[in-house]
């Protein structure tokens, strides 16, 4: 167990790490009359629930996708990608369901920001069923990767 105080250390880390990720390309920010930008993501990137483990690999990921060399870093990207995937899928949240960041993006997804209220289930079960259909397919990588299934079968 850590004490609190080797906690709030990672806690401080890991919003600067998730404010680098969000600022460093300023998306979702617009620049109003006044000249400062709006930050539209502030509020996300506070609330939104994040493992150490989860940070790190997004700052990874952004670090490798802003790379040149694409082609030559595929294999690794799409590892990484699937480590931080998977890392969302088989978060362990007790008896705390929302301090799961895919539990809390399938909430926000619930919400109609046109309409100010959350979805109606024929408007937002289908993209629960998407999410549910690659949430298989990711886990099915990630447990039994492609390249080890023709070894698995022909045994």
């Amino acid at each position: 167990m850590q004490d609190s105080d080797s906690e709030e250390d990672n806690s401080d880390s890991d919003r600067s790490e998730s404010d680098r990720i969000g600022n460093s390309h300023n998306r979702g920010s617009n620049s109003n009359s006044s000249g400062k930008e709006k930050d539209w993501l502030k509020d996300v990137r506070k609330l939104f629930c994040w493992t150490p483990r989860q940070r790190v690999l997004a700052v990874v990921l952004w670090e490798m996708l802003d790379t040149d060399n694409h082609a030559e870093r595929h294999e690794a990207q799409l590892k990484v990608l699937l480590d931080m995937l998977t890392s969302f899928i088989f978060a362990s949240t007790g008896d705390n369901p929302f301090s799961s960041g895919l539990v809390h993006f399938l909430a926000m997804l619930g919400i109609d920001a046109e309409m100010t209220r959350l979805r109606i289930a024929k408007n937002y079960s289908y993209m629960l069923a998407g999410v549910v259909y690659c949430i298989r397919v990711l886990s099915a990588e990630r447990l039994l990767p492609a390249a080890c299934r023709k070894e698995q079968t022909a045994s």
